[in-house]
């Protein structure tokens, strides 16, 4: 069924709908190169760091974006600007040339059928029904002098054919009374202009039949004067202008069947415009714009039409229509010639654009050239700016040459300079070598006195062992590992036998001397590295033993005491041994934070003085459980384990 599609208020819908595609590519070309635009001018640091493939590395490159960008976007809102009028123009010209031709074509058709009752009316005067050979005679004239009829017919009033004209190949001797085109002229004796017809003699032609009646001698109506036209004549009315456009026409009669119609309009002769029918539905008024859409035969696809109708007075209506397709490709060749100037002016502007880039980037190619090759160390020319290149561009250059001279100096003075300052140097080195020997010899004897110094601080000076002080940093730290790892430690305290007896029986310097016989008696009893020998005063020494349990420590304070009874250093004044001997005191110990150190110090003296007691040159312990010496749990039979 056809239905108006739209009604076209305004050539911009028109333009908006046909050519979507270029309007939109256009449209869409113009927001990317805004917004590609708008990002490169809002941009910041950061924007650029990360989106640099959005700008060209060189500075010809952005140039020619910058130049392209902004003969481009001016450009693509012309082309905008000029298919939109354009489109309107065409759409506006198509319109009044339809409405224009519509009104024209209707004029001419009116007339060329008024004016064809009117002559047949005319010659009707000349036919005499009483002399039939006569009459068909003066009907073989008046067709002659018809050419846009196919054939006359005169009959009576009884509806018998007295006379025809080239009928066509079926004969037929009487004409129905009630027929439009017969009985209108009979019953009134008025001119009748019928519809669409079949051909009586050809029914395969499709006509439409223009009667008129024919009076006898007295004014009465003697019979009807039929002429069947196919109004082939319209044609020869259709302007060439109209053709060159692809405009082409119907005419349906008052019963909507179609009397004429162009080569091109893909509607039949006879066809009834009816609700299926093109037009039945569309038309709006005369001389109204409307479209409609038809169907291609042998194509399968909808063409699309602007029209426009004119009633004519018998109430007949000519249509004028022109497919959207002709709009179209006239409208392309107008966006084309547009397009065409468009790009010739912005090649000639990218030309230009790259002239005016090259007289910009050449001279900075030189520029950078002249820095890249610049060598204070060889005679260079000053660098000059290329002919045609940019005041600033001249600036820079006249600037470097300045800069050029003013750092050759200054490199001439510091060469000078060098040179003097290597001769200084080649002094220096030579006194800073034999100073530098000179400061390592003094550090090596600073390093070792220091280490002497270290030494003697802690070194006890008559027997070499560890004096008192070192003695007490040792053991405590020795205690504090003990207690972090949950070790026992064990500590020796030694004094000889009546020291004091042999000082005053052999003298100072052999009691010296016995001293560090008996020093090195213990260190070499005790063995281990980790140990500490100590010289806690006078004639006393002291043992610390770390992670050592009471029986190991008893074992080393046995061999103790048995190395310094076989020195056989001789002491007559010796109470109960002729030689020199020891006594010790023993004690072990697991630390803990209850405890200090200097309990089991305690403990260890009162073990030696046991020892002393129960008759000197003996080991003795003491513990928290008990006290005792080693050779009575010897005698015994004893274990030390057991005291633990």
């Amino acid at each position: 069924m056809n239905q108006a599609v739209f009604q076209f208020e305004t050539s911009a819908a028109f333009g908006l709908y046909w050519p979507t595609w270029l309007a939109v590519t256009g449209i869409i070309l113009f927001c990317l190169l805004a917004l590609y635009a708008g990002l490169l001018f809002f941009a910041n640091q950061k924007f650029l760091t990360r989106y640099r493939f959005l700008l060209p590395p060189t500075l010809r490159g952005r140039i020619m974006l910058g130049i392209i960008l902004a003969a481009t976007l001016p450009a693509t809102s012309l082309a905008l600007v000029l298919t939109e009028r354009a489109t309107s123009e065409r759409l506006d010209w198509t319109a009044d040339l339809l409405k224009s031709q519509t009104d024209n074509f209707g004029r001419m058709a009116d007339y060329f059928l008024q004016q064809s009752l009117s002559s047949l009316k005319t010659l009707a005067t000349e036919i005499d029904m009483g002399d039939q050979q006569q009459t068909q005679e003066t009907l073989y004239r008046i067709h002659r002098s018809l050419p846009g009829f196919v054939s006359l017919l005169l009959i009576d009033t009884e509806g018998l054919v007295v006379a025809a004209t080239e009928f066509g190949s079926r004969t037929i001797s009487k004409l129905p009374l009630d027929t439009d085109y017969v009985l209108t002229p009979l019953t009134s004796g008025d001119t009748f202009l019928s519809g669409v017809n079949h051909h009586p003699g050809d029914p395969a032609k499709i006509v439409a039949a223009f009667s008129v009646p024919v009076n006898d001698v007295t004014g009465h109506t003697a019979g009807v004067l039929v002429g069947y036209s196919g109004l082939d004549n319209l044609k020869r009315m259709k302007q060439p202008f109209l053709s060159r456009n692809d405009i082409e026409s119907i005419l349906v009669d008052n019963q909507g069947k179609v009397l004429h119609v162009s080569e091109l309009a893909y509607t039949k002769k006879g066809q009834h415009l009816d609700s299926e029918s093109l037009l039945a539905d569309s038309y709006p008024g005369d001389n109204k714009l409307f479209s409609f859409m038809q169907l291609v035969p042998n194509e399968g696809h909808m063409r699309r039409y602007l029209a426009t109708g004119h009633t004519l007075n018998g109430g007949w209506r000519v249509y004028l229509m022109r497919p959207l397709e002709s709009i179209g490709t006239a409208m392309l060749g107008d966006y084309g010639v547009a397009l065409a100037w468009l790009g010739g002016a912005l090649i000639i502007s990218i030309c230009l654009a790259l002239a005016m880039v090259s007289g910009i980037s050449g001279p900075l190619e030189t520029l950078d050239r002249s820095v890249r090759e610049f060598d204070l160390s060889i005679l260079q020319k000053r660098p000059k700016p290329p002919v045609g290149a940019p005041q600033e561009v001249i600036s820079i250059f006249r600037h470097l040459g300045d800069l050029d001279k003013r750092m050759r100096k200054t490199y001439s003075k510091l060469r000078k300079a060098l040179v003097q300052g290597e001769k200084l140097r080649g002094e220096l080195i030579y006194v800073l070598s034999n100073r530098e020997d000179e400061i390592q010899t003094r550090t090596r004897e600073l390093e070792e006195a220091n280490t002497t110094l270290k030494r003697l601080s802690r070194e006890d000076s008559l027997t070499g062992l560890a004096n008192r002080r070192w003695f007490a940093q040792f053991l405590s730290q020795t205690w504090r590992a003990a207690l972090r790892e949950q070790r026992a430690i064990s500590i020796l305290i030694m004094d000889i036998d009546d020291f004091k007896a042999y000082n005053d029986n052999y003298g100072h310097q052999k009691g010296d001397e016995c001293l560090k016989l008996v020093a090195q008696a213990i260190r070499k009893s005790v063995g281990r590295a980790s140990d500490l020998v100590s010289r806690y005063g006078g004639e006393e020494f002291v043992v610390v033993l770390g992670d050592t349990p009471l029986e190991g420590a008893l074992k080393i304070a046995e061999q103790i005491r048995a190395a310094v009874e076989a020195l056989g250093i001789e002491h007559k004044e010796a109470k109960f041994y002729p030689r020199v001997t020891v006594s010790i005191g023993v004690t072990s110990s697991l630390p803990s934070h209850d405890t200090q150190p200097e309990t089991v110090l305690i403990a260890a003296d009162r073990a030696m003085y046991n020892a002393k007691h129960e008759g000197k040159n003996r080991v003795a312990y003491s513990t928290a459980a008990r006290t005792g010496t080693y050779q009575a749990l010897i005698i015994a039979g004893e274990t030390p384990k057991r005291l633990s």
